[in-house]
């Protein structure tokens, strides 16, 4: 999900409490699973550059679930 996309997405569900909730458990999973390939591409012997793009994919889906986890918060 682009940035943008992103953020219009919850600026649009920002008066929805169980959207917010539903967009912040979704992010949760993606951030799980960000997590979860980048220990794999450890164990693996990956490259460095696809290790650090995965982790720049993990810090990505951690500044989103942050995001979304304030927005829900300042909307309850």
């Amino acid at each position: 999900m682009a940035r943008e996309n992103y953020l219009n997405i919850l600026v649009g569900a920002k008066d929805d409490l169980e959207k917010l909730e539903e967009i912040e458990k979704k992010l949760e999973k993606q951030f799980d699973d960000a997590c979860e390939a980048v220990v794999m591409a450890k164990e693996e012997g990956k490259t460095a550059e696809e290790i650090k793009h995965l982790t720049n994919i993990k810090a990505d889906q951690k500044f989103k679930v942050c995001l979304a986890a304030l927005v829900a918060e300042n909307a309850s």
